[in-house]
């Protein structure tokens, strides 16, 4: 039976063919997810499932399935990337009859929107502290998540990977980025309460002789 990887079922990635849209409604091309590690610690294999997608091509904003759909896919497939690493990239249209699509649109013109990500059903799940230590993939945290299925894609305001931006973005804003991220994840340690000074006592106790 399939499961659904309800954290990193969203997994965000971008590129910067944006930035060649000659008007809101696209075309937009975005490289949708890679095998990189993401801020939960999963790397996703770049073997989807297709069939469902093409079949219902959806673009959403923020992953509202709720919502009517703001775009359509015109393409999505698995693709050789710059590095030679296999990526899924997906072309979309947005509705020029769609206001709040037409806001998205400018927004990702503008640069104010650089972000998309994959809504999906991952059908099989290993943890990444099951594998050999000598495997580049070995963790204590995070799934090797495979054999995803696509199900939709969306325009996200913030993404879950600090790679998951437009290549237009600076490479210095890119770096601080993830050195937020990893800082964030990093931040673990709690401080104890110190304890209670002379002068924060409780009157109460100080009455009756507690301590």
């Amino acid at each position: 039976m399939s499961t659904k990887h309800t954290i990193a079922g969203m997994i965000t990635r971008a590129d910067g063919d944006a930035a060649e849209a000659k008007s809101p409604a696209g075309p937009w091309k975005f490289i949708a997810s890679t095998a990189k590690v993401d801020c939960y610690s999963d790397i996703v294999e770049q073997g989807w499932r297709l069939d469902r997608y093409n079949a219902n091509p959806v673009i959403l904003l923020q992953h509202s399935s709720w919502s009517l759909p703001i775009g359509k896919a015109t393409s999505a497939k698995v693709e050789a990337l710059a590095d030679g690493a296999p990526g899924l990239v997906v072309e979309f249209m947005l509705d020029p009859d769609d206001e709040e699509a037409m806001k998205v649109g400018r927004k990702l013109a503008g640069g104010f929107l650089n972000a998309v990500s994959v809504g999906f059903r991952s059908h099989k799940q290993t943890p990444r502290a099951t594998l050999p230590e000598t495997d580049p993939r070995y963790s204590g945290r995070g799934y090797i998540l495979a054999d995803n299925e696509l199900l939709e894609l969306s325009v996200v305001t913030i993404p879950a990977n600090p790679d998951a931006v437009a290549q237009r973005a600076a490479p210095d804003l890119l770096s601080a980025l993830e050195a937020r991220v990893r800082a964030l994840e990093d931040a673990v340690t709690i401080s104890p309460s110190p304890a209670p000074s002379a002068k924060h006592r409780d009157p109460i106790a100080d009455l009756f002789g507690l301590e």
